[in-house]
């Protein structure tokens, strides 16, 4: 299968690759197109942030005395943010019929899917618990 890529101008498909390749076969050869929105993936910035964000969250609750005693960590940051719905999530349908919600990976994020996960992290550590996360470029590392 191939990939093919355009835009519409609003007045004509604009998907040069897509047309060359339709054009090179036989008039009348039977076609089957398949579409989808393009979404750019997320940055490796935006992943190192988010991952950066969840050790510092981590750090904060620990020192805050957060939770039974039992330290927390950035994978477990990580399990916290999906269960509190600040991930995109998508449909799973099981063999009884049920739809049943499930988190994205966060490999799995688009860009834009990103941006909207690290403003909610933001939000919800800074209204929920009192922790300010840094907000993105003002720090990558974690200090201490």
């Amino acid at each position: 299968m191939d990939r093919h890529y355009g835009h519409f101008d609003g007045k004509t498909l604009k998907a040069g690759s897509l047309s060359a390749l339709v054009k090179s076969e036989p008039i009348g050869t039977p076609w089957e197109f398949t579409a989808k929105v393009f979404r750019s993936k997320k940055s490796v910035p935006q992943n190192g942030y988010l991952h950066v964000l969840f050790a510092i969250a981590a750090n904060a609750m620990n020192e805050a005395g957060f939770g039974d005693g039992n330290r927390w960590t950035k994978d477990l940051v990580k399990y916290y943010c999906k269960q509190a719905g600040l991930y995109p999530v998508f449909d799973m349908l099981l063999p009884t019929g049920e739809v049943k919600q499930f988190a994205k990976d966060t490999r799995e994020l688009d860009k834009y899917e990103a941006m909207e996960t690290i403003d909610r992290v933001l939000k919800h550590f800074a209204d929920e618990h009192g922790i300010v996360l840094p907000s993105p470029n003002e720090q990558l590392t974690i200090n201490g």
